[in-house]
């Protein structure tokens, strides 16, 4: 039998440096790719939300209440008149107004929105 003797070389600087940096090309190839897939398939609950479609409008119905809506203030102190008021009555019609019942006198109480006096206007 002959003796061949297969000669391996030593690698080189040059051929370890271009294995290296195929691997590394090869293994930011693979991690991009996996990267981009699960970016794809996995999504957060607020953009699960986002992508949702929006409920059917539906109609609501609520019974007609009628009230009187007002404010009341509470307040405490003194209230002084400082002095008389003059009402000037001026009829919308040409004529003469009379003053036809007097409810309340002077120095009695008076509650907001009580008649004091009434005007009649002649046509």
């Amino acid at each position: 039998m002959s003796d061949v003797h297969a000669e391996v070389s030593e690698p080189t600087a040059v051929g370890t440096r271009r294995r290296f940096l195929l691997v590394l090309v090869v293994a930011s190839l693979v991690s991009s790719g996996i990267g981009w897939t699960a970016s794809a398939l996995i999504q957060s609950p607020e953009q699960a939300i986002a992508e949702e479609d929006a409920p059917s409008t539906t109609t609501l119905y609520v019974p007609v209440e009628q009230k009187i809506i007002s404010k009341s203030v509470v307040a405490r102190g003194s209230l002084v008149a400082t002095g008389a008021v003059d009402i000037d009555v001026s009829p919308t019609t040409s004529g003469k107004t009379v003053l036809t019942q007097v409810w309340r006198t002077q120095g009695e109480q008076v509650i907001s929105g009580e008649a004091i006096v009434e005007v009649s206007a002649d046509r």
